[in-house]
């Protein structure tokens, strides 16, 4: 029995000593190169790595899940690196750590986040494999939060997307269709959720010709967007859901046939859109997108001609455009 007490116990200690010189390494194929760096470092050390391919659960669950003491998560675009560490004594509320990268120096990148592992390491009381320290010295410790200070940023980067493009724009009713330059800014506010506004300045008149003359209709709007990307946050190429609605100005000129006269007529009414954005990311800070947007004004303008109905616009409208955008927050 006594010798069965000391074999538990031994393998209790194996085990929590496994636990403790393992570590957690998360990406995907698109961050490999990054991936190799943190992994040769870590491994020159002695941990032992267990690669997992990129999911979304926190950091200090995919550590529990593979009875680990720490996690590196290393992301593509925009090159970072999330960092957690903790004891099984101690409560996870530390939180991680994120660093950023570039991707020309994917290197320094993977050095940092081994660095700062090291520190948080150190300060639950443990030390790499390979490390002839039992315990870490003040002086180590020090070192450590300099470093820590150094690398680690205060806040997440969040990006404020500037895009100018252009959009074609037709409706039912009559009128061709007409140009407009699209501009527009928007944030990411939670998780997936974005908010921003697109503003549509008329190049091009969308014109219906009858026996009278022909009417010139040029609009410009300004709108409030609420939305939602979809795809996985490393994934270069994403979607975008989008709900809007504001304000639009649309203003008539007439060429008109003799005996009649042109009138000009300026309307303000409201409008709502559902559309939908498709991106792809080209660097870290600049990315290309297509959208294709349908929606309705609040009230149908109707064009009259001695009093009768030779066209409306705007129910419904549909718009296809392009636009690069680029984010505008330094890092």
């Amino acid at each position: 029995m006594f010798c069965s007490t000391l074999a538990r116990r031994g393998l209790c200690q194996e085990s929590s000593a496994v636990r403790a010189h393992r570590i957690v390494l998360v990406g995907s194929p698109s961050n490999e190169s990054t991936k190799a760096r943190v992994r040769a470092e870590l491994q020159s050390d002695g941990w032992q790595v267990v690669d997992v391919e990129e999911n979304n659960y926190p950091l200090e669950s995919v550590a529990q899940i593979n009875d680990a003491i720490a996690v590196i998560r290393v992301e593509a675009n925009p090159p970072t690196c999330e960092i957690w560490a903790a004891s099984s004594a101690q409560q996870p509320k530390a939180g991680t750590e994120v660093i950023q990268g570039s991707p020309q120096a994917a290197a320094i990148l993977a050095i940092q986040a081994v660095e700062v592992l090291r520190a948080r390491v150190l300060k639950i009381g443990i030390n790499a494999p390979k490390s002839t320290n039992v315990t870490p010295s003040p002086l180590r410790t020090g070192t450590a939060r300099i470093i820590e200070g150094k690398v680690t940023p205060s806040r997440m980067h969040w990006p404020v997307w500037l895009g100018v493009g252009s959009a074609l724009i037709v409706s039912r009713g009559g009128f061709s269709p007409n140009g407009v330059a699209t501009i527009s800014l928007s944030t990411q506010i939670v998780n997936s959720l974005t908010a921003g506004t697109r503003l549509w300045i008329p190049i091009s008149a969308a014109q219906v010709s009858q026996p009278e003359g022909t009417t010139h209709l040029w609009l410009g709007s300004a709108t409030g967007t609420l939305g939602y990307e979809l795809g996985r946050p490393t994934s270069t190429l994403r979607g975008q859901l989008c709900l809007g609605a504001g304000g639009q100005l649309l203003r008539y000129g007439a060429e008109a046939n003799p005996p009649y006269n042109p009138q000009s007529t300026t309307l303000i009414t409201g409008l709502s859109f559902l559309a939908f954005d498709i991106t792809q990311r080209l660097e870290s800070r600049l990315r290309i997108g297509l959208g294709v947007t349908s929606g309705i004004t609040w009230a149908r303008p109707v064009l009259r001609v001695v009093g009768r109905d030779v066209a409306y616009w705007g129910r419904p409208f549909y718009a296809v455009g392009l636009q690069g955008e680029f984010d505008v927050v330094p890092n």
